[in-house]
């Protein structure tokens, strides 16, 4: 008998639990696609590792160029090349764990901009990536204090890169 009551003060308990939850609505935050990025990987990325009891750590990536556009395609900035680079681990289980900085260039006013993305991934396949970036360019206030994320496939040296932020 007290088992029986106790699993129906448990279903109970359940039911209750699951009316508040479906109760309170949650607004999931919505992205918009801003910018594309291609940009070329040092082809030596591969032969850059120190091994670890971790796994291996990548220590000299860096970019050779590249650029960043908006989804119509026009032209937003220019990757600054040989500034940055990858910095992250390839942990025992093939998970990437990506550490990257990369500096852009501004054509229209000749300002830079610089770009930290971390996130996880397989090595030379895709990642995702939590982006900050940070300007003083005053035609690009608009890509400061923005919470980004990111997708990032590869072309063989070619790392094509999506960014969202928040709509």
């Amino acid at each position: 008998m007290q088992a029986t009551n106790l699993l129906l003060f448990v279903a109970f308990l359940g039911t209750f639990a699951l009316s508040i939850v479906q109760a309170a609505t949650i607004q999931l935050p919505a992205f918009e696609h801003i910018l594309t990025g291609t940009v070329v990987t040092s082809p030596s990325e591969s032969q850059s590792y120190i091994t670890s009891p971790y796994g291996k750590r990548l220590t000299a990536a860096g970019y050779l160029g590249g650029n960043f556009t908006t989804p119509d395609g026009t032209l937003v900035a220019n990757v600054y090349p040989n500034v940055g680079g990858d910095s992250g681990i390839t942990d025992n289980n093939g998970v990437l764990h990506v550490d990257t900085r990369m500096t852009w260039k501004f054509p229209d006013d000749e300002s830079y901009g610089f770009l930290h993305a971390i996130g996880y991934g397989i090595p030379y396949v895709n990642d995702t990536l939590y982006m900050e970036f940070e300007t003083d360019s005053k035609n690009h206030q608009d890509l400061n204090d923005k919470y980004w994320i990111g997708y990032g496939t590869f072309d063989g040296p070619i790392w094509n890169i999506y960014i969202f932020a928040l709509a």
